[in-house]
């Protein structure tokens, strides 16, 4: 009926499945131990179940004896080999993620192949990228192509754990309740779910819907907490967030996030443990790492710089400020882009508006892709009304 029972219900079936796990692999039951990674997921349970019920973590490790354990991996495991961690995706036609899944398995181990008829990506440890590319190369066009030599890796990883041997690394202080919160505006569905997810509460707004200094203060009374920081989402809305601070009883903080994904990078930078003044200066920082494109329809005939715009043109917007205007929403887009002078992007989440079609985002996709093959694209679905596209670029 409720989160914590359903995660207390996960760390009992964790535990006696970790506890089962020497009858499933002769080697652990030969050793006397659990298998590894399956008692560090029930830790990780563990620790949420305990959050959630208020308790502190028990200290069952002592932090000094890190240094020395790397040491002595690294000195029993330095001729260990790993060959090279190779990734890629195939682009074609009538592709069989299971044919290329079976093939990749001859070829190597730690596989992984998802995907579908049109793109499949590939991920593969191997002592022979090569034949693994000629091998895929049967199958359509590859792109993103990532090939990292994991020995190099792991010898340079393990020098550096022997020189550091027998050197004591500083106690983790265990995290606290903090009687904190977050209130975020959000325009659509998708938005809102996404900053609830990261732990907000979510008042419903955004541009020409902007909600009143009294709705914001609602959100912020709802919680019994004792600071609260406010993230606007939009310039718009800065002012009635800073007149519900100023009419609040609680110790209120506005952040003066312009745009939605000024808001997800502010609550990704949130941590419950650090006080008001320390999570303000980390969530004001990490504005400064995204870059905000904003694809919508002008309500008006206007003239902004050296831009003339039409009524019902899409405009684009660079961190708020108008730079470009077109009549197709993907060709501004992709356009948009090329306004990024001042960085190379390496992740861009698009934010999908409501109006939107899939085939239209799927275009808008392969066409960022092939401009900027480097470029990680993610697309989430925002549901908001008057923007076609949000676009966080990292």
């Amino acid at each position: 009926d409720t989160i914590e029972e359903l995660v207390a219900e996960v760390v009992r079936a964790a535990r006696t499945s970790v506890d089962n796990t020497p009858n499933q692999l002769d080697v652990l039951k030969e050793a006397g131990v659990v298998d590894a990674g399956g008692q560090g997921l029930f830790i990780i349970y563990d620790g949420l179940l305990r959050y959630l019920r208020g308790e502190e973590l028990p200290a069952v490790a002592t932090e000094d004896r890190a240094a020395d354990v790397f040491a002595a991996f690294a000195a029993a495991h330095g001729g260990d080999e790993h060959g090279y961690c190779t990734e890629f995706i195939i682009h074609g036609a009538d592709l069989s993620v299971e044919r290329i899944r079976s093939e990749m398995a001859e070829i190597g181990a730690s596989l992984l192949v998802v995907g579908d008829q049109r793109m499949v990506r590939v991920h593969v440890h191997t002592e022979r990228p090569g034949d693994a590319l000629n091998a895929a190369a049967a199958h359509g066009e590859l792109d993103r192509l990532k090939i990292d030599n994991m020995d190099r890796q792991q010898a340079a990883n393990f020098e550096q754990a022997l020189e550091e041997g027998g050197t004591a690394v500083a106690a983790v202080p265990l995290p606290q309740r903090a009687d904190a919160c977050v209130v975020a505006v959000a325009a659509g569905q998708g938005l809102g779910d996404i900053l609830s997810s990261l732990g907000a509460i979510v008042v419903a707004g955004g541009q020409s819907m902007n909600p009143r200094a009294g709705d914001i203060l609602a959100a912020i009374e709802k919680s019994a907490r004792d600071w609260t920081i406010v993230l606007p989402n939009n310039s718009n809305i800065v002012m009635a967030a800073r007149q519900a601070a100023q009419q609040s009883s609680k110790d209120v903080r506005v952040v003066p996030t312009r745009t939605l994904p000024q808001g997800v990078a502010a609550m990704l930078a949130f941590n419950p443990t650090l006080d008001a003044d320390e999570n303000v200066r980390a969530m004001q920082a990490a504005l400064g790492d995204v870059t905000t494109i904003e694809i919508t329809r002008a309500v008006r005939d206007a003239v902004v710089g050296d831009v003339t715009i039409a009524k019902g043109q899409y405009i684009g917007l660079l961190d708020d400020e108008l730079i470009a205007g077109d009549g197709d929403a993907n060709a501004l887009a992709l356009r948009m882009f090329e306004f990024l002078t001042d960085l190379t992007p390496e992740v861009a989440t698009v934010y999908v508006g409501r109006a939107v079609s899939p085939t239209q985002v799927d275009e808008l996709t392969a066409s960022v892709a092939r401009a900027y093959p480097d470029l990680e694209i993610e697309t989430v679905s925002g549901g908001q009304e008057l923007y076609d596209y949000i676009i966080s670029v990292e």
